[in-house]
C-alpha cells in the first residue's frame, strides 16, 4: 500500500482542527470554528491507497477524540473509512509512543480501467470544542 505525501498534509490539517475551537471569532457564540478545505492527492490506478489519516491522540498519545465520517463516496471507486480503537491498550499505547498514531484511516480503490479525477468529501469534528471542517479530497488517479 502506498501513502500519499498529502496524506501527511490532510494529517497535519486534522491536528489543526483540534485546536480550532479554542479560539472563537468576536461575536461568536458557541458551536467553534467551521471550516471548508479542499486537498488534491495522487494515487495510482488499480491499487488501494490510505488517502486521508486523522489521529484520536495528542503528541503524547493522550485521547484527543475527534468524529470522522465520510459524507460523499467516491463515483469511480471505493472508498473505506477505518475508525480507531475505542481505547488504547498496552500495545496501541507503545505503537503510538512509537510514532504510529491511531486513527481514523480513508483509504481509495479505483474502479478497474478508471483514471482521471474521482471525488470524496468527509467531515471532520471535535466534539470538544465544536469545531469543525468539511474536506473534499480530489483523487487524481494515474
Amino acid at each position: 500500500m502506498k501513502i500519499d505525501l498529502g496524506v501527511l498534509a490532510l494529517a497535519g490539517l486534522g491536528l489543526a482542527l483540534a485546536g480550532c475551537g479554542s479560539t472563537r471569532p468576536p461575536g461568536a457564540s458557541g458551536g467553534g470554528v467551521k471550516i471548508k478545505a479542499t486537498r488534491t492527492i495522487q494515487t495510482p490506478a488499480g491499487q488501494e491507497s490510505m488517502i486521508g489519516l486523522w489521529p484520536t491522540v495528542d503528541k503524547d498519545c493522550r485521547p484527543d477524540v475527534r468524529e470522522v465520517r465520510l459524507t460523499q463516496s467516491a463515483a469511480h471507486g471505493a472508498s473505506r473509512l477505518d475508525k480507531p480503537p475505542a481505547t488504547l491498550g498496552e500495545k496501541e499505547l507503545a505503537a503510538c509512543q512509537a510514532g504510529e498514531k491511531p486513527g481514523y484511516r480513508l483509504y481509495y480503490r479505483p474502479k478497474a480501467g478508471f483514471a482521471g479525477v474521482d471525488v470524496l468529501t468527509v467531515e471532520v469534528a471535535h466534539p470538544s470544542s465544536g469545531g469543525r471542517m468539511d474536506m473534499t479530497i480530489n483523487v487524481n488517479v494515474r
